[in-house]
């Protein structure tokens, strides 16, 4: 008998119905592919905020500002949102969050 730690990596020891493939139901491939689109728009968002404030400064200290400015607050609110996501339903969680993230981009891009 396999530890209650192992049981998670071997197949034969999880229960058919639980190691579905989460791709093959349409919610979970939807959900996936706007995940990835959201992280690489952020990537794309993050790398042209770092240039445009390098191209009018040129400065490297000002571009390692904005680097730490993306950086510093996902530091200091990964703990509270990991909690908070552990007690409230991540769908009521996250919608306030991207409606706040997208009247900020409204508000700034104006």
């Amino acid at each position: 008998m396999y530890p209650c730690w192992l049981r998670i990596l071997d197949p034969a020891a999880t229960p058919r119905k639980q190691r579905g493939i989460p791709a093959s139901e349409p919610r979970s491939s939807a959900l996936f592919e706007r995940s990835v689109r959201h992280h690489i728009g952020t990537q794309i968002q993050s790398v042209a905020v770092g240039w445009q404030v390098y191209d009018i400064t040129r400065d490297p200290v000002a571009l390692g500002y904005v680097g730490l400015s993306i950086f510093l607050p996902m530091l200091l609110l990964v703990l509270p949102a990991g909690d908070l996501a552990d007690r409230v339903d991540r769908r009521f969680m996250l919608m306030p969050v991207i409606w706040f993230r997208f009247l900020l981009l409204r508000f700034c891009w104006s």
